[in-house]
């Protein structure tokens, strides 16, 4: 996984020493870049399965981005292109699927395109979810004198979008894998998403 954005160092201290709001900020500095760093993984599983490539570049040394701002790039091209690019995929699997009897071959490369079109949707909705997160942050900034980080989240999670975020990030196995959010962070949000009591520090 890249490890793209600010890295964030967690202190052994109490969280009421952090203000709610700068914790939520954080919380969600935190959901944003995760969501961009699983739309890197997606995109490298595609590479390695040399579904996609990417070669070549047009801006000359030392301007040259680095590995990680050409993927990003990349990323933004997908999601720009998505709905056309999934539909092509779809075309493709469905053209050779109705195949009254189509060979390997041609199944391998209509599992191929489904792959492709789930791969891009997967892309498109972590490279959103990121943006509804960077969005959020202004918003929370603005509740200063709220002490309680869950109701300051139950407050602000005012639209659809960012209830599905949060409730995506509870249900998300490799957030909760790979630990990228505390287990603190995960009863803030889901307090706020469940009304429920709110964690104690």
């Amino acid at each position: 996984m890249f490890l793209f954005g600010i890295i964030l160092i967690s202190l052994e201290v109490s969280m009421t020493d952090v203000p709610a709001w700068m914790f939520c900020t954080e919380l969600l500095n935190k959901i944003k870049v995760e969501m961009v760093n699983q739309a890197l993984d997606v995109l490298d599983s595609e590479i390695t399965r040399k579904s996609i490539s990417i070669s070549g570049s047009t801006v000359e040394l030392p301007d040259r981005p680095n590995e990680v701002e050409t993927k990003l790039f990349v990323l933004e091209k997908i999601v720009e292109n998505a709905d056309e690019m999934q539909e092509r995929y779809t075309q493709q699997s469905v053209k050779i699927r109705s195949n009254s009897s189509p060979d390997a071959n041609q199944l391998i490369a209509a599992e191929r395109a489904e792959h492709l079109a789930l791969s891009v949707e997967m892309i498109k909705q972590r490279m959103h979810s990121s943006k509804v997160a960077e969005a959020w942050i202004g918003d929370v900034s603005m509740h200063v004198l709220e002490n309680s980080p869950s109701c300051i989240l139950k407050i602000t999670s005012d639209t659809p979008e960012r209830l599905k975020l949060l409730h995506f990030v509870l249900e998300n196995t490799t957030i909760r894998k790979e630990e990228v959010l505390t287990q603190y962070e995960l009863d803030v949000i889901s307090a706020a998403v469940n009304e429920g009591k709110i964690p104690q520090t």
